[in-house]
């Protein structure tokens, strides 16, 4: 193994690793989407999106949730891909002037997935091209040994 191959397999390597641990800790986290500072007549209330669940604070510190509990119906994505849709969707509802409902932001959990997700992708690009190794030189092939001289070497007595 030449050490450009080694050393780029290694950051490859390094790369989806820590974008892996990013993904990790993305996925439990409960603010993937965030709406704060809604005014009631009986108290604010900061709402949070999540994977799993959605939950409402009020102002007096107390936290409410409400699991997700239809997994099945959310759509196929990898990594990146979800951090993206999600990202999308929250964006796409927050500038839609028809919608009536809370205008969630993008949070902190979005943006760990979405790091990861192209952490793990810039990773596996660098391991690959790795792999593929340094670009061999073009020099000529070596020449031909001529008649004469495979019949002195071998010859026998």
């Amino acid at each position: 193994m030449t050490p450009a191959l080694g050393w780029g397999v290694t950051l490859g390597l390094a790369l989806g690793a820590v974008g892996w641990g990013l993904l990790v800790a993305s996925l439990p986290h409960s603010v993937w989407g965030m709406a704060g500072g809604q005014a009631t007549a009986v108290a604010s209330v900061a709402i949070t999106r999540g994977l799993w669940n959605d939950c409402a604070t009020d102002a007096s510190g107390v936290t409410s949730c409400v699991p997700l509990v239809s997994l099945i119906t959310l759509p196929g994505l990898c990594s990146l891909a979800a951090a993206g849709w999600f990202a999308a969707a929250t964006s796409q509802e927050f500038f839609d002037p028809q919608h009536n409902g809370v205008r969630f932001e993008p949070g902190p959990g979005v943006l760990l997935a979405g790091g990861g997700g192209a952490m793990a992708a810039v990773g596996g690009a660098v391991v690959m091209a790795a792999a593929r190794g340094p670009p061999r030189s073009r020099s000529a092939p070596p020449p031909a040994a001529s008649l004469g001289d495979k019949y002195v070497r071998n010859a026998y007595v």
